[in-house]
């Protein structure tokens, strides 16, 4: 039976945490949430022939960037630069970018979610290495996973991308593991 007395505005998260996705409090993100729903949010909305999660691409973007000898600073931004997907989910990018305010909001929650982990947010040198170690992972899932080219030009990569399924407690583990160590920056 619905009850009309009870308060919707927050979602409780996976360690029980009560987000407001509309006044986002840094006390109430946790590395552990992050982890958990992000390996759990599928890539492209499901239209991959696997599951290949948030999390399995953002540890990709991570280790791209390690093999590229990037910083550790860049490589934790990359796992961490879709963090706030795990709570506002992933919106494909032909609508993201027709959602102008959503992409504002988007961005500031990043920001939340990055203070909460006490990281400090990428530099204009920064992210332009994520951006183009995340459309080289977006153009190499795709093509993997999908059997589709989405550039004219096909970008280097320097690792492999699983072609089977993972479990996601295995991928959450990874994600988190990957978080401690580049954390000591």
């Amino acid at each position: 039976m619905f009850d009309a007395n009870i308060d919707r505005s927050y979602v409780t998260t996976y360690y029980k945490r009560k987000f407001n996705p509309t006044r986002a409090a840094e006390k109430d993100i946790t590395i552990g949430d992050v982890a958990h729903a992000l390996s759990l949010i599928c890539r492209a909305n499901g239209h991959l022939k696997i599951f290949f999660s948030v999390a399995q691409h953002s540890i990709n973007c991570a280790l791209e960037a390690r093999e590229r000898g990037l910083s550790q600073k860049i490589q934790l931004d990359c796992l961490l630069h879709d963090a706030s997907e795990a709570y506002i989910g992933d919106v494909i990018t032909p609508l993201k970018i027709q959602l102008s305010a959503y992409k504002d909001y988007e961005r500031e929650l990043q920001a939340t979610v990055l203070n909460a982990l006490d990281v400090e947010p990428p530099n204009e040198t920064e992210e332009k290495a994520i951006k183009e170690i995340d459309s080289c992972m977006l153009y190499h899932e795709f093509k993997l996973l999908h059997g589709d080219l989405l550039f004219k030009t096909e970008p280097e990569i320097h690792i492999s991308i699983c072609e089977s399924e993972v479990p996601h407690a295995q991928v959450e583990a990874q994600f988190i593991q990957l978080y401690r160590e580049l954390k000591t920056y």
